[in-house]
């Protein structure tokens, strides 16, 4: 063992770090569930470290009246797979997301 090692086991640093993923993605599902923010405010602002690996499909569906019959054509009229994760998006793609998420807001 290195001198830079601890007593803690490696899996539970892995299960810790997992968790405060989990954690923060469901806390800005609530928010946008709730209406404290939107999802073009997630996509045109800073994406948090902890969110690039979130796909873009769980995202979308996390609003209100929007499920994946509503949120699969957006992503195919722009040609964006629903399984791209945030920090795969470009801005280009992100600010394409975040207009039509305006212009479609609880139709």
């Amino acid at each position: 063992m290195s001198a830079t090692t601890t007593n803690r086991p490696q899996c539970l640093d892995a299960l810790d770090k997992a968790n405060e993923v989990r954690f923060h993605r469901a806390d800005v599902k609530r928010a946008i569930r709730e209406g404290r923010t939107t999802v073009p405010d997630v996509l045109l602002g800073e994406l948090h470290p902890l969110m690039e690996g979130m796909r873009i499909l769980d995202l979308l569906t996390a609003q209100p009246y929007w499920g994946l019959r509503k949120s699969r054509p957006v992503l195919a009229e722009l040609r964006i797979g629903e399984r791209r994760t945030l920090g795969s998006l470009t801005l280009r793609q992100r600010a394409l997301i975040a207009d039509a998420m305006m212009g479609r807001r609880d139709t």
